[in-house]
């Protein structure tokens, strides 16, 4: 990453970085959001709002002249855009349980929606690519 963007190990490290950084405001927003437009509505912006987040993350590759001339900065923005959404995703576990299943069967549907996320993660590091 250094060497494509040309940028130093502390510009690389600010790309994990921003996420713990956007985590608590993600947090404030994403309690906003599911008051504000319900469930639905706030994963379907949350999902449009990582997309884009992604696209700009690939563009940023673009040419070398891209990647020089702002790419890291493309790169940046679209990694705080994801970042940001984060926490709707992680933080919609007890919501989803509390609206889908009966109060007896919540709390197993709580586990189970808050475990998907590292157990993925933890799948995703065994398999080949």
């Amino acid at each position: 990453v250094s060497h494509t963007y040309n940028v130093n190990n502390t510009a690389v490290n600010m790309l994990s970085v921003v996420f713990m950084i956007l985590y608590i405001p993600g947090t404030y927003l994403a309690s906003y959001l599911f008051e504000r437009f319900g469930l639905r509505g706030t994963i379907l912006a949350a999902n449009t709002l990582n997309v884009a987040g992604s696209v700009l993350r690939f563009a940023s590759i673009g040419t070398d002249s891209t990647a020089n001339n702002g790419g890291y900065a493309l790169l940046l923005i679209g990694q705080g855009m994801c970042g940001l959404v984060q926490p709707i995703f992680v933080n919609a576990a007890a919501l989803i349980a509390a609206t889908w299943f009966a109060l007896e069967q919540r709390d197993l549907a709580t586990v189970i929606a808050s475990m998907a996320n590292p157990i993925g993660t933890g799948v995703g590091q065994i398999l080949p690519a």
